[in-house]
C-alpha cells in the first residue's frame, strides 16, 4: 500500500469519504512535543509513533489520521525549550473529543 492509500493527510476528501464507507478504522497516532537531549528532535514521541500506526493501519485496512503532537510533557520541566501546559487537564478533552 502507497502512503494515499492510508495517510488521511494524503486524500482527498471524496476519497476519504469513501474509505470509511469499506472500512472506518481510525488510527491516531500521539506523541508529546518534549526533549530527550539534544541529539534528538523535539517530536521523537510522535514520529516514532506513526510507524506502528501505519502497519497497524495497513494490516487492517484503515486509516492514519494526522498525529497528534500537542501532549502534555511530564519531562522537560527544567528545560524551557519542551512544550508544557499549566494545565494539562485541558489537553484531555482535546484529545478524547478527536471524532471523524
Amino acid at each position: 500500500m502507497s502512503a494515499r492509500d492510508i495517510l488521511m493527510e494524503q486524500m482527498s476528501w471524496p476519497e476519504f469519504g469513501a474509505r470509511l464507507e469499506k472500512n472506518p478504522v481510525v488510527f491516531l497516532p500521539c506523541g508529546a512535543t518534549e526533549q530527550h537531549g539534544p541529539h534528538l528532535p523535539l517530536a521523537v514521541d510522535a514520529l516514532l509513533a506513526q510507524p506502528f500506526v501505519a502497519d497497524a493501519a495497513e494490516a487492517v485496512g484503515g486509516i492514519v489520521a494526522p498525529t497528534l503532537n500537542l501532549l502534555q510533557s511530564c519531562r522537560g520541566r527544567a528545560v524551557v525549550r519542551s512544550f508544557r501546559t499549566s494545565q494539562p487537564r485541558r489537553l484531555q478533552p482535546s484529545a478524547r473529543g478527536v471524532a471523524i
